[in-house]
């Protein structure tokens, strides 16, 4: 038996929906490169639903605007989610500080409570390792 094709109706937004769309998707095509923003805005878009304008889940948003995964997607999500955890610890807003997803990434199967303790684990031995190397 073929399976049966249901046609989905894109969902309208409000106004103020439609505003934030747009700035959530500037974002997102000015700092694509940077990644914390794009994490943010990916996360928000997709809980909240804003690409129900044009598409009919976020998976085709990503795909089909993005060129992305839906699988990428995620992973940066998820990288949302760790930043959020890390905010106790970490400025995330620090201009000095360089944070990359593959970083954050196996921070993502953590617990929220356990991703902090990486972190600092984490950033105490590559100081560690880093002063070594500047005493040889």
């Amino acid at each position: 038996m073929p399976a049966q094709l249901q046609i989905v109706q894109p969902k309208p937004l409000s106004k103020r929906e439609t505003q934030r769309y747009a700035e959530l998707e500037g974002i997102i095509k000015a700092n694509f490169k940077g990644f914390v923003q794009v994490c943010m805005a990916l996360r928000e878009i997709r809980d909240t639903e804003l690409y129900r304008r044009e598409y009919i889940s976020f998976e085709e948003y990503c795909r089909d605007k993005w060129e992305m995964s839906r699988p990428r997607a995620y992973q940066l999500i998820g990288a949302a989610d760790v930043l959020d955890d890390l905010s106790t610890v970490v400025d995330i807003n620090d201009d000095e500080l360089v944070i990359k997803e593959r970083h954050l990434r196996p921070l993502i199967k953590l617990a929220p409570k356990q991703r902090a303790q990486a972190w600092q684990k984490a950033t105490k031995r590559s100081e560690e390792h880093t002063s070594e190397l500047q005493s040889h």
